[in-house]
């Protein structure tokens, strides 16, 4: 059974910070990372069209998207809209 191995803790490098806080523009930063990855999922759509072959890549960019989409669903905190939302992503996908 193989070990894993333990490295020692460097000096000269830093401990990580905690995350920034994303929190004051969360609603236009999902906005901007769901528009990104629909045109990652686009263009992967694309190369699955043009090899033949399914990347399951593309699988986990669908899995983002629907990750921002609930999140951004969540933020907005309607029902209704999200359906609707849900509904134009699930057409948008297909269409690609």
């Amino acid at each position: 059974m193989k070990t894993k191995t333990k490295f020692p803790k460097d000096a000269r490098r830093p401990d990580a910070g905690p995350p920034p806080d994303l929190s004051c523009n969360e609603p236009l930063i999902l906005r901007r990372l769901l528009a990104e990855s629909l045109r990652r999922l686009r263009a992967g759509r694309a190369v699955e069209e043009d090899h033949g072959v399914v990347h399951p890549e593309v699988s986990t960019i669908v899995r983002d998207v629907e990750r921002l989409a609930r999140r951004l669903n969540q933020i907005a905190g309607q029902q209704h809209q999200a359906e609707t939302e849900t509904t134009e992503l699930q057409n948008l996908v297909s269409e690609l």
